[in-house]
């Protein structure tokens, strides 16, 4: 039963979220402070609250996002391979283009 409630006050009331690996108070988690940079399309670096050993990147922007996505395809197609697994394009953007691709940063 307090499983069910705290997964209920999690997904549904939203009164708990996550923040670091442990459940906190909503307010205090990563989805609120997620949402408010989506909300003024501000760069989110990511759930850890030591980023020191990341290398900042400028967020690219709609344009830039379009453009190096085309770019990516077209270099996936030339070599043959026709598609480009989802789960690489992130790693593509910071090593090719020295560019974070970042979902609030296009404000969601």
């Amino acid at each position: 039963r307090i499983c069910h409630f705290t997964q209920i006050a999690i997904t549904q009331r939203k009164l708990l979220g996550y923040a670091n690996g442990r459940v906190v108070p909503f307010n205090c988690s990563h989805a609120v402070v997620k949402a408010q940079l989506a909300e003024q399309q501000l760069h989110h670096v990511g759930s850890s609250i030591c980023t020191a050993d990341l290398q900042a990147f400028p967020a690219a922007d709609w344009n830039a996002a379009r453009a190096k996505l085309q770019d990516i395809l077209a270099t996936a197609i030339n070599q043959g391979l026709g598609s480009v697994p989802v789960s690489n394009v992130k790693r593509i953007f910071r090593s090719t283009y020295q560019l974070d691709l970042s979902e609030t940063a296009l404000g969601h």
